[in-house]
């Protein structure tokens, strides 16, 4: 393991640790003149998803930061209440849907507990509601839905952005780059990120991006379901706004994630993540995207809307 400007470098996967004092800058996270490293600290994405069990229809997280912040990060919080539903679905079905809402800020670093409700237990559709609370609080809640498994032949294809995997030499930015989208989303040692590099007159952007496990998950089908969850929310709040305005997304929240399974595909492979604003109104923004196979199988389909409630010109100024 190596650290570059306090970039934790670990099999190409870089988790960032950042003093949250430092990169809010007057209040407004993320933007790169407060961008400090201060610490490194891998976490396995298996830990993360290492819940206890409270009874039969609760879960307690454990307490490892996933994000290099106060905040925990939502995939962080729609992959754990999945595998708590997933503890309740009946032997032999797997996850199709879920659509998740955010209440509160969570705090990272802190437990979560997760009480699953059973919505309806049948042959071939298994419905749940996952209510998660921290310090006594509602703070996240997600309905999802399980179906039998089914080796499904797909209908439609779906072609692929042209948009082909950088080598390690030409990815962009370079992770040793306090302002990377590395440093600014929560990235575990479970999985490998590539941006292709964009125009050098481009904006910046998170999407699209390729990414893939970096240890093999399709022996548990509901921990892969889990992490195609967790990856589904990998910069989705920067993308619901167009590239222009992308600077308004650190003074954003998430308010509702939805995902919809598609193929099962081996997420040890590389998947191509694309994403784009496609509602704007004056304080919401919706993003719809697609996470696909390098040959073209739908993995997931995603969306998600933000709450901005500043206008572009009621932001600081920065370097971005």
């Amino acid at each position: 393991m190596t650290r570059a400007n306090g970039v934790c470098c670990a099999s190409n996967v870089y988790y960032v640790s950042l003093r949250w004092d430092v990169i809010t800058n007057r209040g407004y996270p993320g933007t790169q003149k407060g961008l400090a490293a201060v610490t490194a600290a891998p976490v396995a994405f298996r830990d993360l998803m290492d819940l206890r069990s409270l009874d039969d229809s609760s879960f307690r997280s454990p307490a490892y930061p996933a994000f290099p912040a106060e905040r925990a990060f939502g995939g962080q919080l729609v992959a754990q209440a999945l595998w708590s539903a997933g503890q309740r679905a009946p032997g032999g079905l797997r996850p199709h849907s879920l659509h998740a809402y955010f209440l509160r800020p969570v705090t990272s670093g802190l437990p979560v507990d997760y009480r699953v409700t059973d919505l309806k237990q049948g042959r071939n559709l298994s419905s749940f509601r996952v209510d998660a609370s921290q310090g006594g609080r509602l703070v996240f809640t997600l309905a999802a839905s399980f179906e039998t498994a089914a080796d499904d032949v797909p209908v439609v294809s779906c072609g692929l952005p042209h948009v082909p995997i950088p080598e390690p030499g030409d990815c962009w930015p370079d992770p040793a780059y306090a302002g990377a989208p590395l440093a600014t989303f929560p990235a575990t040692d479970g999985f490998e990120v590539r941006f292709p590099r964009p125009p050098s007159d481009g904006p910046r952007a998170f999407h699209p991006c390729w990414v893939r496990s970096a240890r093999e998950l399709s022996a548990d089908p509901l921990l892969s379901a889990c992490a195609l969850a967790f990856i589904s929310d990998m910069g989705v709040l920067s993308g619901c706004v167009p590239s222009a305005e992308a600077v308004m997304a650190y003074s954003g929240a998430s308010v509702d994630h939805d995902l919809r399974f598609g193929q099962v595909t081996r997420l040890g492979d590389w998947h191509v993540f694309d994403f784009l604003p496609v509602l704007r109104t004056s304080r919401r923004g919706l993003g719809q995207g697609c996470l696909r196979s390098a040959d073209g199988a739908l993995a997931a389909v995603v969306a998600q809307e933000g709450f901005f409630p500043f206008t572009t010109a009621a932001m600081p100024p920065t370097d971005r």
